[in-house]
């Protein structure tokens, strides 16, 4: 089980908003992007993103807006965050 799943991060049952510059833009996570999850609503900012063998992701956690919100849950700027590719809201590359 994931991080973002045993905290109950909110699961995007929409399609993922993908941005980006100066390439042709790739419809997919790719390794070293930056992704958005979310929980309620606050927003947590992952960058460094790679895919792990069962298919889950790992990022680090960039920053948490509003900031400390789930300092609580042990989320803070710097923290290793597992998480689904459901979780992604948005993907920058």
């Amino acid at each position: 089980m994931t991080k973002a799943e045993e905290l109950n991060f909110d699961l995007n049952d929409q399609t993922i908003f993908f941005s980006g510059r100066g390439k042709k833009l790739q419809h997919k996570i790719e390794c070293g992007n930056g992704v958005t999850l979310s929980k309620g609503n606050v927003k947590v900012y992952i960058k460094n993103v790679t895919r792990n063998t069962d298919n889950s992701y790992i990022g680090k956690v960039d920053y948490v807006d509003p900031y400390k919100a789930l300092s609580g849950d042990g989320i803070s700027d710097g923290f290793r965050m597992t998480f689904l590719h459901g979780h992604v809201f948005v993907c920058q590359h």
